[in-house]
């Protein structure tokens, strides 16, 4: 028997054992896409302050959304701006935006949407985007 053959059927062995309900839940959990590897998942920073309160009911979930780099932003040298559209929505956060500044000044496929709208939440925390990188 060939290792990888082994490790398979090693891996199966917890389905087989434990029944129907167990292999209808592997069935529905999502497959890994080795075309995308997920970046960031986080909030918009500065949301209230731009234009997402006054387009919040056209934006949806999956909506693509625009990483525009300003290198010149006084407060942050790796700000990253989020637009949806032409409107400017916010920012990715001060706290996670080294890697995703880092790929875009170096020209890499990277890509963001929306992930979750949340009106009741607390105004920083509104709106959850979803930055990849496509290889």
């Amino acid at each position: 028997m060939h290792r990888r053959t082994f490790i398979k059927q090693l891996f199966c062995l917890p389905l087989l054992v434990l029944g129907p309900g167990v292999r209808e839940f592997a069935q529905d959990r999502p497959r890994f896409d080795s075309r995308r590897i997920l970046l960031l998942d986080t909030h918009v920073a500065g949301f209230r302050y731009y234009e997402g309160e006054r387009i919040w009911d056209h934006l949806d979930t999956g909506d693509p959304l625009e990483l525009r780099r300003e290198p010149s932003n006084p407060h942050d040298a790796r700000a990253t701006a989020l637009y949806w559209r032409e409107h400017k929505i916010g920012y990715i956060p001060r706290t996670d935006n080294v890697a995703v500044a880092g790929f875009l000044d170096q020209g890499a496929p990277i890509r963001a949407s929306i992930k979750r709208k949340n009106g009741n939440a607390r105004a920083w925390e509104c709106l959850q985007v979803e930055v990849v990188l496509e290889v």
